[in-house]
Order: structure tokens, then sequence, then C-alpha cells
């Protein structure tokens, strides 16, 4: 068989077709690390769930309300704290007829909630609905802490529930979402907490629950042992328990 031979012009156009080859390649990399991270499937239930409930949340009858607090006149303030405890569950110790520095350190409370919930709605959610990376993760996380700890509203409870339950979420953010519910006054709070007994944020349920209830229970036999005890002294305790948002914010 007769050897192939190579012309110098053959060389020449191979050497390129071959140096065109090794300079696309780093290109062809550069323009798929630029592409944005594939979005997971539950940001999409994430968006589904903030969409359902956002409307519940009228920032402006917020301001307005917590303006309102301020009003010289006392049912104008009573009317106002009345429908603010309605909307949010909370009244951040305001009292309506009371006078002097305690109306207004509980007015200027207020004004920082009203200011919050803005933020929470423009910009914290927001920052929980995009996809997880390294660079946001330790915000993500801080956003959802902010929904209970500076924000907290019936409405975000969908959400934070969502996150908590996320397995593709990191345990860091979990942890703030299960304290972020417990910082929300809602019907069956203590219930949800003792149900955490047995998963694997059973510790920082617990710490909410010591929080909240100062029950005292611990027990050497393991997680199953103090839920049941919790379970016994709840059925015991339910009736006369008063919920204190302020002992959840020990961190």
């Amino acid at each position: 068989m007769k050897a192939k031979t190579f012309t110098p012009a053959k060389v020449v156009m191979f050497g390129l077709v071959l140096a065109g080859g090794l300079l696309l390649c780093p290109l062809a990399l550069t323009q798929e690390a630029n592409e944005p991270p594939k979005e997971p499937e539950f940001v999409e239930s994430y968006k589904q769930i903030w969409k359902a409930v956002k409307g519940q949340i009228d920032v402006a009858s917020i301001e307005k309300l917590a303006a309102n607090l301020g009003s010289a006149n006392q049912d104008v303030r009573q009317e106002a704290i009345a429908n603010l405890q309605r909307l949010v569950g909370l009244s951040f110790g305001f009292d309506a007829s009371a006078e002097g520095a305690k109306r207004e350190q509980a007015y200027k409370r207020w004004q920082r909630y009203a200011a919050s919930i803005k933020t929470a709605v423009e910009e914290k959610v927001p920052a929980i609905l995009k996809p997880r990376t390294s660079q946001n993760e330790y915000s993500r996380a801080l956003a959802v802490q902010f929904l209970g700890e500076e924000a907290p509203h019936p409405a975000f409870l969908p959400l934070l529930h969502a996150v908590l339950a996320n397995g593709e979420e990191d345990k860091y953010t979990r942890i703030k979402a299960l304290r972020a519910i417990s910082q929300i006054p809602h019907e069956g709070v203590v219930e949800f907490l003792i149900e955490q007994l047995d998963t694997d944020l059973a510790r920082s349920a617990w710490q909410q629950l010591e929080f909240l209830t100062g029950a005292g229970i611990i027990s050497e036999k393991g997680w199953a042992d103090i839920k049941k005890r919790y379970e016994t002294w709840w059925a015991e305790n339910k009736e006369k328990f008063q919920y204190d948002r302020e002992r959840t914010l020990f961190q």
C-alpha cells in the first residue's frame, strides 16, 4: 500500500483546524460556566406558594395603621391597634390609653415592623425564591430568619413550612425556618414543635419549646421519650398556656 503524503498546504490547514479546536474548547467551557444555574424544581413550588399567599399581606394598610398609632386621638389609636392585631396577631405591648414613654416605645416598634414587612415582601422573599448557590446560601438563610424575627406575619408560614420540609435545603436554612415558624403567633405552634422532636431538627425544636414553654423536659432515653413527655405535658397544660413571642427570640 502506498503511504499517504501531506503537502505543505495540507499540513498548514490541519494545523489551523487543530488550533481552532483547541481555541474553541476553552471558549465553550467559559460559555458553559457563565450560564445561570439550573433552577431546582422546589423553587417553582416556592413561587407558587408565595403567589397564593402574597395578597394576604397588605403592606400599605399596615403602614397606615402603624402611623395611626401615633394619633393624638385615643379612639383612632385603639381602632388602629385592634386592626393590626387582627391582621398580624401582634401588639408589641401597645396600649392606646397609655401615656408617655411606654406608648412611644411601642409606637416606634410598630414603625420598625411596618418597614420590615415591606423589606420582607420586596427583598427577603425574592431572595428565598432564588436557587441556592455557594454565593447566596448564607443570605438566603438570613432572609428566612428575617421573616420570623423582624417581620412575623401568618402569610409567611406556608413558605417557611416548605423550606423546613425541603431536604434539598441545607440544614442551617431549615433551622432558621423552624425558628421563624415558632416566632410567628399562630394556633398549633407548640404542636408543630413537638412533632419536630423526631426529626433531624429535634435539638432546635427542643430549644424553642424550652424557650416558649419553660417545661424543662429532658430525658436520657432520647428524643422519642422527650417527645412523649412533651405530648403529655401539652395535654395537661394546653388550656392555660399563653404564647409569649418574646421568649422565642432567645438564641
